[in-house]
């Protein structure tokens, strides 16, 4: 989950003057966190151990400028996936676009208001926050049709050895055993992905299973409570 509120801004720009006012922006007014960093270098250095919530990036530094200390930001664990907004002089349409097309959450104009500042890092990075849950939920959709089209094979393993009890073939204690496992991973996965009661379900089928005990023999009240449970299982995935 993202945090509901920004509070730790990382902010690196090799010119003390302007690290002094921007730290004092935006720790009086906007009540922020901030660690300055005077180059590239010094950011991928403390940038994990600070842990950001928002990267502000002076574009024009010595070294490592700002676009290069960007793309190395995205190699770095603690970075990688943190809203970076760009600070420059070069405010021209072009030139911003260029940014974004980076993937920058926003870009700020040089010089910039010590008393606005705040309040458009915060709604830069609460924009970018709405777009990162968005992203998330078209992603984690398409994984859980995935999922969801893999059920039909996994229930119709568990359907044959279901099958198998049912006729009294095979071996009762391997049976079991098989319709075991494949409801322990049910229980331990469905809701994951959405199918909360298809998860309870196959909880409960791997509880009877558990109890059958795994000796070969089967009590018939024990045998039918599987079966039926394993085709309850295929009428909630329909």
């Amino acid at each position: 989950m993202a945090d509901s509120e920004l509070n730790r801004i990382l902010h690196v720009d090799d010119e003390d003057d302007i690290r002094q006012v921007a730290r004092l922006a935006l720790e009086t007014v906007g009540g922020f966190t901030v660690e300055g960093c005077a180059s590239g270098r010094e950011a991928l250095e403390k940038g994990p151990q600070f842990g950001p919530q928002l990267i502000l990036l002076d574009v024009m530094m010595p070294g490592l400028d700002g676009p290069a200390t960007f793309e190395a930001m995205k190699e770095i664990d603690g970075l990688r996936n943190i809203p970076v907004v760009f600070v420059t002089a070069k405010a021209m349409p072009s030139e911003l676009q260029r940014f974004l097309d980076m993937g920058a959450a926003g870009v700020i104009a040089k010089p910039f208001d010590p008393m606005a500042i705040s309040g458009q890092l915060r709604e830069i990075w609460r924009q970018a926050m709405s777009d990162s849950d968005a992203k998330f939920a078209e992603k984690f959709e398409t994984l859980r049709k995935a999922y969801a089209g893999r059920l039909d094979e996994r229930l119709k393993e568990m359907e044959g050895h279901r099958d198998a009890l049912a006729s009294a073939s095979g071996r009762d204690g391997e049976t079991v055993e098989h319709i075991l496992r494949a409801a322990h991973k049910l229980a331990g996965n469905a809701a994951t992905f959405g199918f909360a009661e298809l998860g309870e379900a196959a909880a409960a089928l791997e509880t009877v299973c558990e109890g059958a005990g795994n000796d070969g023999s089967l009590q018939d009240p024990v045998r039918r409570e599987i079966v039926d449970r394993v085709g309850a299982l295929r009428e909630l995935i329909g």
